[in-house]
């Protein structure tokens, strides 16, 4: 009954609607791209294999964009590239989606139409990103998730999405205060 009431609150209702918008805007953009998706994906899989393969994965063979990572993330990586490039390609995205549902979820149960507009400011470099299968995504609810989780794994969170790309490294001030500490050392044995 209460979460009916709710629903008659007009603020409630916008966040709604313009929650219902993005997402039909964001799957009429997925699938009018068919099979154009995710070149970030495939360079990151393409470059796995290679160097499962005994390849240089920084130089691939091919039309694939070459993996520009730390060689000590290519294991991370590993038992998704395992997988056929269709099932890869549909694990990977599948999980941004999910993942992001989920926060979404979690932030709009808090305050809903502050979550709907930050959904439509995000929704064009959103739907870039699941669209190339960019980790960028990925990284950012990986730190996300660290608020959930203890410090030690918090700050492993943090040290593997600061390894990856520049901008979680600025996400380390929004880590638990125990975290940051656990984060310090954790970037120094990166580092090393």
């Amino acid at each position: 009954r209460d979460q009916w009431q709710r629903l008659h609150e007009p603020r409630r209702l916008l966040a709604i609607v313009l929650l219902g918008i993005a997402g039909a805007a964001a799957v009429v953009w997925l699938v009018s791209r068919g099979d154009l998706v995710g070149a970030d994906a495939r360079a990151y899989w393409v470059g796995v294999r290679t160097w499962l393969d005994g390849g240089d994965p920084y130089h691939p063979l091919g039309p694939s964009l070459p993996y520009v990572y730390a060689p000590w993330l290519l294991p991370l990586f590993v038992p998704w590239a395992l997988l056929p490039w269709g099932v890869a390609w549909f694990v990977w995205s599948g999980l941004n989606v999910l993942l992001f549902l989920w926060t979404a979820e979690w932030a709009y149960r808090r305050h809903p139409l502050a979550t709907a507009l930050i959904v439509w400011l995000l929704l064009l470099p959103l739907i870039a990103t699941v669209d190339t299968g960019n980790v960028t995504l990925l990284l950012a609810l990986a730190v996300w998730a660290a608020q959930f989780v203890g410090p030690r794994l918090s700050a492993s969170l943090w040290r593997i999405a600061a390894s990856m790309k520049w901008f979680p490294v600025v996400l380390f001030f929004f880590l638990p205060p125990r975290a940051r500490l656990w984060g310090l050392a954790a970037a120094a044995v990166a580092l090393l």
